[in-house]
């Protein structure tokens, strides 16, 4: 029995080990806060936010309030952590890097 999805049962199968290598997967760029909004749900706070990287996209993602620095305004220089090609949390850039 074969099961639906593994590689043998669908020979146009793409493994995600041939489409992406690990570096593509995660990483850590560069840039500045385009825009910042906070989200009330139930009783937490999210943040949508827009990011130009140095590269020149802008990315936007909604993170929970562990994944935004305290205090972080339009403008400010962030260190933008990815996983799964997807941000997943803003950090300060250290000063001279």
């Amino acid at each position: 029995m074969r099961l639906i999805g593994q590689p043998e049962a669908n020979p146009g199968y793409l493994s995600p080990q041939r489409l992406y290598d690990g570096l593509e997967m995660f990483g850590d760029q560069v840039g500045k806060v385009k825009s910042l909004r906070p989200f009330p749900l139930h009783g937490l706070t999210y943040w949508d936010v827009a990011v130009e990287l140095d590269d020149g996209r802008i990315e936007g993602a909604r993170l929970g309030a562990e994944g935004v620095p305290e205090g972080l305004q339009l403008g400010d220089r962030v260190l933008v952590r990815t996983a799964a090609m997807m941000i997943i949390g803003l950090e300060r850039e250290l000063e001279g890097s």
